[in-house]
């Protein structure tokens, strides 16, 4: 979800060790793109990768399209036992690339899952 832009991602995770807490490494792809806006993107979660990632026209006009790449590394615990079975929680970092300008940026993030 992204406010001002559309975006997409997919990515695959190998996950090492224990049944309930494991860590992990990923890799993915994600794609962002807008095709304009009257107010331009004055605003992002976090703001910093709007910043490092869109020219200062591409902010104003809003019109832009970045393809990411990323490595990962990240940690989950899943509940395996009792009326939360299936429950997962993770806090993951992010290295994203850039793959047109070459610009990077480190990020992260925390989640929840459910399997079933």
């Amino acid at each position: 979800v992204s406010r001002g832009f559309r975006s997409f991602n997919v990515h695959v995770k190998k996950f090492f060790g224990g049944s309930s807490l494991a860590p992990y490494v990923e890799a993915g792809y994600a794609r962002w793109f807008s095709k304009g806006r009257d107010e331009g993107l004055d605003d992002s979660t976090p703001a910093f990768l709007s910043e490092r990632f869109l020219t200062r026209r591409e902010r104003e006009t809003g019109k832009f399209a970045k393809d990411l790449i990323y490595p990962g590394i990240g940690l989950q615990y899943l509940n395996t036992s009792g009326e939360w079975t299936g429950v997962g929680f993770f806090a993951e970092i992010l290295f994203l690339v850039d793959i047109e300008d070459v610009e990077t940026s480190p990020t992260g993030g925390l989640g929840t899952v459910l399997y079933f």
